[in-house]
């Protein structure tokens, strides 16, 4: 018999080892699918709390509430609220964490892969779903509580740690093959990011060099007699 998504979730997050993942992947009702249901649920439920604590946040009550704990250097930095923006949050979250789930999970399968993996991919996500659903959840919901927001880095560090585990245990390989391949997403992002710089770098030179180059050139015209 399968397990139940709370026994799965339980496990993957409070027995963090290449044992207890290998049971989760290669339970007999694991399944793409079924990863992927729990990713949305848990997008749903995480932007729905989040734009709620956004109409919150924005109340008159709120911000006297706000104004009175700022005195004490306690301030909180107001989220906009409104319906839509519930509504665009709830599924937002939904459809992105989906989709953002589907394109990690590809690119550490790849990587996995070419490293000598055996794993597959729909293993390897619902590996990553036991954890990323009930963690992501919870990164939500304190994200948007004042004082405790500071917790949510915490858990995503935590979340690596499953990855890397999980990749582990469904390819088959060491630890450090493992790291490599859950740390891809990261590194191809931050390889991105640095020739987006670059580029806005090196274009914002030329602007400013061909700028300067025209007021030299304005500066050294001769004046004409009249």
């Amino acid at each position: 018999n399968s397990s139940s998504p709370i026994q799965v979730w339980t496990k993957a997050l409070t027995k963090p080892n290449r044992a207890s993942y290998e049971e989760i992947v290669n339970d007999p009702g694991a399944s793409l699918g079924k990863g992927i249901l729990w990713l949305a649920i848990a997008g749903f439920l995480g932007g729905l709390v989040t734009g709620i604590f956004g109409l919150i946040f924005k109340s008159n009550m709120f911000s006297q509430f706000n104004q009175y704990f700022g005195d004490y250097g306690y301030a909180f930095e107001r989220t906009s609220g409104g319906f839509l923006s519930v509504i665009s949050s709830t599924f937002g979250g939904m459809v992105g964490g989906v989709i953002g789930a589907l394109i990690l999970t590809g690119i550490v399968q790849l990587v996995a892969r070419a490293l000598g993996g055996t794993g597959s991919f729909d293993k390897l996500f619902y590996g990553y779903a036991a954890f990323q659903a009930p963690l992501g959840l919870a990164t939500s919901i304190l994200g948007a509580i004042p004082f405790v927001g500071c917790i949510a880095p915490l858990l995503g560090i935590y979340g690596l740690v499953l990855m890397v585990i999980a990749t582990q245990a469904v390819h088959q390989m060491d630890t450090g093959k493992a790291a490599i391949a859950s740390l891809a997403p990261l590194i191809i992002v931050f390889i991105l990011c640095c020739c987006v710089v670059l580029i806005i770098g090196g274009i914002t030179g030329t602007i400013f060099s061909s700028s300067g180059g025209l007021s030299l050139i304005h500066i050294s015209e001769p004046t004409r007699p009249y």
